[in-house]
């Protein structure tokens, strides 16, 4: 997750904790949510096992609490 949050931070002006690392499940369907190493390894051998593309994440702002 560092590693994944370093490259954000490189190619856009996000600070990491700003917000949540999420990808689509392998129905398409809801964005499951990226907490840790674990959850990342997971989506990539799981994309890699059904032979999709590379992976593609999307980053979810994180809304201030008021």
């Amino acid at each position: 997750m560092v590693e994944l949050e370093q490259q954000v931070k490189k190619r856009l002006p996000l600070e990491a904790g700003t917000y949540y690392v999420k990808y689509k499940d392998e129905d398409d369907g809801l964005m499951t949510l990226i907490a840790c190493d674990e959850d990342l390894e997971d989506y990539i051998s799981s994309s890699s096992q059904l032979g999709t593309p590379p992976i593609e994440v999307f980053l979810e702002p994180k809304l201030a609490s008021s």
